[in-house]
């Protein structure tokens, strides 16, 4: 067998794995292929929702403030809105029924044709008519705004929040059928991908505003004020001058209380505030490159919160062991925790107990009790946790800086001392304000102000006299009677040194009166009196003759007795002629008086301060509520809770709504005396021409002064400047531009006293209050997804 040798070539050996190795490798990239096209999918849906979520969010902002611009616009003089009023405003069909609704054009828009009356209504004429960034994105839209004809629910166009229009957000307002809230849906989209958030807004009515006033505002020492302060006085002719027309002044709680150090110490800090504060809140920051010029020495930061104030020099002078705090009453703070504590700080002890008991419910649980003692409320001790401000808001003015500063010749915190501590975000000194920021106050807004009140006061036994009415019940039950002839005369205020008429009064002592309407004329003193339910003082209406506050006026002849001022000057109302006004009028004082209601009265149509003004003075009271602490401290606090406890549940909220109801009145609370033991509490919206507070005072709501001083016209006929009449809350003298006040340095009385003004937004108003509604977000009620 022939064999023959057969040889094997071995070469392309290596391409079996390597085209194995290529199929692995080929798999194993298209697997990261497909991984990473699945990260890069996953990762632009992830974008696409963040998109679309940030669109959502947007979007709901964006419906909240038009919302909110458009609401504001409703201006209503009904109290509180329920739901039925709700919806008649939502869909504008009120009736005359619902009171006054005035709907303000737009500022800074026009709205061509109107769809309607009713908030819906405005909303859809501004997205369709003023807004010109929406988009189609299907065919439907074009439809679009609409109004659901049976649940009047708006939906509007599309709205791109960028020019490619890729990324866009849908909104939708609805009114919540039997309720007062508005449902606000946004739904944002991006690349296909949508997110849906909502959130309820609340139709309200309120008054942020502790303070507003169309006068200038004079507060002083031992005056603190939480919440926004606001005036329109100094945009009219005549109302600024170099002297005392300034729209604002404020007094340092602190200087004066220790002239040798403390005063040099703020007089230093005055000066780098007025040459170096850029956000005018009279504080100063540490490391800004503006206002921390000039800071070191005494001027620091005591008590670590990144601002200088008053309050730093304060803690630092009374500061005696270097715990960066000063106690002022030992006994307090070993009730409050801190035992074995001396006293600090004696100079001025209503100052001490103002700050240690402002700001209250330190937690903001709605409750005061124990709680907040542990965060330094009322523990008598001051420090940081008493956070001190003056003004706990901004303060806002319907003039502009440049013209308050060229009138005055000098910068506008030359008048303007202490904190001012604003919510974050917010400036603390507004200038230039519109309208539509600060209302505009007038008296006849308010003529209708107190028809629950006045109605109230008709529910009463008449007034009387000697031989019938609730005078002559009193008089049998121990009251007694002075006619005016057996009285000395007063000056008008009572007690002032710049008296400017004279009055013989009657005076009424030891009564009882429940729902009472004073008389026209009484111009009485009512002393050691008590006041149930409502006090109505009665007065002509109809009093713009301008001889009205001056016929029948008196003063001392120098003899010992009492001559006319004005020798045969009348005045005439209703076509009647009248010598003496007071005959028609009302001037009256409630001396050491008890209120367990409120003090109402009919609206004269000029402010005429010598005729028809309120003084309360003494040792009078105000309470409305039967779990007021302070009736603990009364003697007599058993009885009047029973009193209180007695009047209709119904009938005691509305007198809260309001302790005084007297625009176009002067009213005076407190005489020229500082009486610790003394405290008037004062609840809901406190309407008056002018407004002067003085002593210990607590207001818990809103004052609104009505008054504008106009030269040429009402008090000023004959001649006098508008910065004569002010609003005034605590102590000043004809030194500081009030006339009726003392002198510091000539009063006989030590101290000054302390007055805390509260504001009290979700307190409910008075019918007649004519004010803008508003929006009240309910952050409870967001949600995600439909």
């Amino acid at each position: 067998m022939d064999c023959t040798k057969i040889n094997i070539s071995r070469k392309g050996w290596a391409t079996v794995p390597a085209l194995i190795m290529l199929t692995v490798i080929a798999s194993i990239t298209a697997g990261m292929a497909s991984v990473s096209w699945t990260n890069v999918r996953s990762s632009q849906a992830m974008i696409a929702i963040a998109k679309a979520q940030s669109a959502a969010e947007s979007g709901l902002s964006f419906a909240s403030i038009r919302l909110l611009d458009e609401v504001s616009r409703y201006i209503i003089d009904r109290g509180v809105i329920d739901d039925e009023l709700a919806q008649r405003l939502w869909e504008g069909t009120w009736t005359p029924a619902d009171g006054m609704v005035t709907v303000v054009p737009p500022s800074d828009y026009v709205v061509g044709s109107s769809s309607g009356l009713g908030i819906v209504h405005s909303l859809h004429d501004v997205y369709e008519q003023v807004d010109a960034h929406w988009i189609e994105v299907t065919a439907d839209d074009a439809l679009l705004p609409t109004i659901d004809p049976v649940t009047f629910a708006l939906e509007v166009k599309p709205i791109a929040l960028d020019a490619s229009g890729d990324t866009y957000f849908r909104l939708s307002y609805e009114l919540i059928e039997n309720d007062t809230r508005i449902l606000v849906t946004s739904v944002g989209e991006a690349a296909g991908i949508t997110r849906t958030i909502s959130m309820e807004f609340d139709l309200d009515k309120r008054i942020d505003y502790a303070l507003v006033a169309m006068s200038r505002i004079m507060l002083g020492r031992n005056v603190l004020v939480e919440g926004p302060v606001g005036t329109r006085y100094g945009v009219n002719g005549g109302e600024l001058d170099a002297n005392f027309g300034t729209p604002l002044v404020m007094q340092s709680d602190f200087f004066g209380i220790d002239p040798a150090l403390l005063d040099l110490d703020i007089s230093t800090f005055t000066a780098l505030v007025l040459a170096n504060d850029v956000d005018g809140d009279n504080r100063l920051r540490l490391g800004h490159p503006t206002e921390g010029l000039g800071l070191g020495g005494a001027i620091q930061d005591y008590d670590g919160n990144q601002y200088i104030s008053e309050m730093d020099l304060f803690l630092s002078r009374y500061d005696s062991n270097g715990d960066i705090s000063v106690v002022y009453d030992p006994a307090q703070a070993l009730y409050a925790g801190y035992p074995g504590l001396s006293q600090e700080f004696s100079s001025d002890l209503q100052l001490a107990m103002l700050i240690d008991n402002a700001r209250s419910d330190r937690n903001n649980d709605g409750v005061v009790n124990s709680l907040d003692r542990d965060l330094g409320w009322d523990d008598g001790i001051i420090d940081a946790r008493d956070h001190y401000a003056k003004v706990e808001g901004n303060i806002g003015f319907a003039v502009d800086v440049a013209a308050w500063e060229a009138a005055t010749g000098q910068q506008w915190q030359e008048d303007v001392h202490g904190a001012i501590v604003s919510e974050y975000g917010s400036s603390g000194s507004q200038f230039a304000l519109s309208e539509d920021q600060l209302v505009e106050l007038t008296t006849s807004m308010f003529s209708d102000a107190q028809t629950w009140f006045e109605t109230e006061s008709m529910t009463g036994i008449p007034f009387g006299d000697t031989s019938s009415g609730q005078v002559s019940s009193n008089l049998l039950g121990g009251g007694t009677y002075i006619p005016a002839s057996q009285n000395v005369w007063e000056g008008v205020p009572w007690e002032s040194d710049g008296a400017y008429d004279w009055y013989q009064r009657p005076v009424y002592k030891n009564m009882a009166f429940n729902n009472v309407r004073i008389p026209q004329g009484t111009n009485a003193v009512f002393e050691d009196c008590m006041f149930v339910g409502v006090t109505w003082v009665e007065t002509s209406e109809e009093v713009s003759d301008p001889n009205w506050n001056f016929a029948g006026a008196m003063q001392p002849d120098g003899s010992g007795g009492y001559e006319y001022q004005f020798e045969d000057l009348t005045a005439e109302s209703g076509g009647v002629t009248y010598s003496d006004t007071r005959e028609v009028s009302n001037n009256v004082r409630f001396h050491d008086c008890t209120f367990l209601g409120s003090i109402a009265g009919d609206v004269p149509t000029e402010f005429t301060h010598w005729r028809n003004k309120i003084q309360v003075t003494g040792e009078s009271r105000f309470f409305l509520d039967p779990s007021d602490p302070d009736l603990d401290d009364q003697d007599d606090g058993a009885t009047l809770k029973v009193v209180l406890e007695s009047i209709d549940p119904v009938d005691l909220e509305q007198l809260s709504r309001s302790s005084v109801l007297m625009p176009g009145w002067s009213v005076e609370i407190g005489a020229f005396q500082n009486n610790e033991s003394v405290g008037v509490n004062l609840t809901g919206t406190i309407i008056s021409g002018l407004l002067d507070l003085r002593g210990v005072v607590d207001v818990h709501g809103v004052i609104l002064s009505t008054y504008r001083p106009v030269e040429g016209e009402g008090p000023l006929y004959y001649g006098g400047k508008a910065d004569a009449f002010n609003t005034t809350i605590g102590y000043f003298g004809p030194e500081n531009g009030d006339g009726e006040g003392i002198d510091d340095a000539l009063k006989e009385f030590a101290g000054y006293g302390r007055v805390s003004i509260r504001a009290n937004p979700d307190a409910a108003l008075p019918d007649g209050v004519p004010w803008p509604i508003t929006i009240v977000p309910d952050g409870t009620s967001y949600q995600e997804g439909s």
